[in-house]
């Protein structure tokens, strides 16, 4: 009879340890939901990308590489925040960087990239809404898209804006850190080559309170 009764208060126990666990978590979830809302003032764009594009002309195989990491300038804009919306209000910023080009023939892989300049100076300040989901403590997830227009560093003006992406989302005392990924694959046809195109970034997004 003893150690029956001690194994149903080692049980009792392990439940309750269970659902407390269970409980944090929804809280930690339910007040970051919380604490993002509202209006954010946006101060920069942290971006990591890399564009790969092969083809092959007469047998040979080739590939153009371009990589770039920045942090934009001149960032204008609000961030507003509600329960199941971000909306980017009069958002425009600069980039001023170098990218840096690499070309590969066949197999060859040594190939050193050369540094190109980068800029792009947007003219006009634009407006975005995009649909946002909590799916963790600290993820989340934009199923059409996110805010933030970015510039293609192989020029040809393909953009990640409207892909679904998952990420991260980080709240300090006075700012927040939005960080996501996505990855864009296609092909396109020109003077009968093919060309496979694909394109990553990671954008950190910085912003903070009013």
């Amino acid at each position: 009879m003893r150690s029956v009764s001690r194994s149903s208060f080692l049980f009792i126990a392990l439940v309750l340890v269970f659902c407390f666990s269970c409980n944090k978590e929804i809280d930690t979830l339910v007040d970051l939901r919380s604490d993002t809302r509202g209006e954010w003032i946006f101060m920069s764009n942290s971006v990591s990308s890399e564009t790969i594009k092969t083809y092959t002309i007469d047998g040979v195989s080739y590939k153009n590489k371009w990589q770039a990491d920045y942090v934009t300038y001149n960032n204008e804009g609000r961030i507003v925040v509600t329960e199941n919306d971000i909306s980017g209000v009069g958002l425009r910023y600069d980039v001023i960087t170098s990218s840096y080009f690499t070309f590969y023939v066949g197999d060859d892989e040594d190939e050193e990239p050369v540094e190109w300049p980068f800029t792009c100076y947007m003219d006009s300040a634009y407006d975005a809404q995009k649909q946002y989901q909590m799916i963790g403590a600290d993820s989340i997830y934009f199923p059409n898209g996110i805010d933030m227009w970015l510039p293609d560093i192989n020029g040809r003006g393909q953009t990640s804006m409207d892909l679904p992406q998952g990420g991260t989302i980080k709240r300090f005392d006075n700012s927040m850190l939005i960080t996501t990924f996505s990855k864009h694959e296609y092909d396109y046809t020109e003077d009968d080559i093919t060309f496979h195109v694909v394109q990553k970034e990671t954008v950190g997004t910085s912003l903070e309170r009013p």
